[in-house]
């Protein structure tokens, strides 16, 4: 009796551990001689004409500095905003960044708190990049 809950316990996880880890699709932003640059959200195969992202200049060498935008149409309100930011040069993760841009009280970004089907149009103030990886994060500045 024992064996045949252990054994619908191991299906019961390895199920849910199946369907739970599904990779995020990632999207080519743009190629270059010395970078690719990928971006991946969480819609998981849903299209992603409502979500546009660009880097400018695509490339690392002669360029010390990126500039970013993001125009965003959400598709639920949004009270909590996870990102997370991950920078590889040459094979190795230079950057590893996770924080929580939104939390529902007293944020700091004025995007956060916007409606299901808003417009969010943001850009990132330079990143400073230099041998070593990354040297600042970017600051998100919202457009109206």
């Amino acid at each position: 009796m024992v064996y045949r809950h252990r054994n619908m316990f191991l299906l019961v996880m390895i199920l849910s551990v199946c369907g739970f880890t599904v990779a995020e699709e990632r999207h080519l932003l743009c190629s270059s001689d010395d970078v690719d640059i990928l971006y991946s959200n969480c819609s998981r195969g849903l299209p992603t004409k409502d979500f546009f992202f660009t880097v400018e200049p695509c490339a690392l060498k002669g360029n010390r500095k990126w500039r970013g935008t993001l125009f965003w149409i959400p598709r639920a309100d949004l009270t909590i905003l996870r990102a997370h930011v991950n920078i590889w040069s040459k094979g190795f993760e230079s950057v590893k960044w996770k924080g929580t841009l939104c939390e529902g009280v007293d944020d700091g970004y004025t995007f956060c708190g916007a409606l299901k089907g808003g417009r969010i149009h943001s850009c990132c103030k330079s990143i400073r990049w230099s041998s070593q990886g990354a040297d600042s994060l970017p600051e998100l500045h919202n457009h109206h």
